[in-house]
């Protein structure tokens, strides 16, 4: 089991991280987010709202879902240039 927030964050590539309101997990998830941003790591944290761990996978085609995936790819496309 690993535990990142025990690691060593300082000098980590940029990170996305996404939350969803409705996840026993979600506040670790902020709380790594806020770790790496206070080591200085460019961070992305999107927390969803109104959504469940998995919301994705279930609804695919909602508007949460699909906006949340639009993220994903522009937080990719401008960490590789494109």
């Amino acid at each position: 089991y690993a535990v990142p927030m025990q690691g060593r964050l300082a000098g980590l590539a940029p990170a996305y991280v996404e939350t969803c309101e409705f996840d026993p997990v979600r506040d670790e998830g902020n709380a790594y987010a806020d770790a790496l941003a206070d080591k200085g790591v460019n961070v992305e944290l999107n927390a969803t709202r109104q959504t469940i761990h998995g919301f994705d996978l279930f609804v695919k085609n909602s508007e949460i879902s699909q906006a949340a995936l639009a993220r994903r790819i522009d937080f990719l496309r401008e960490i590789f240039g494109q």
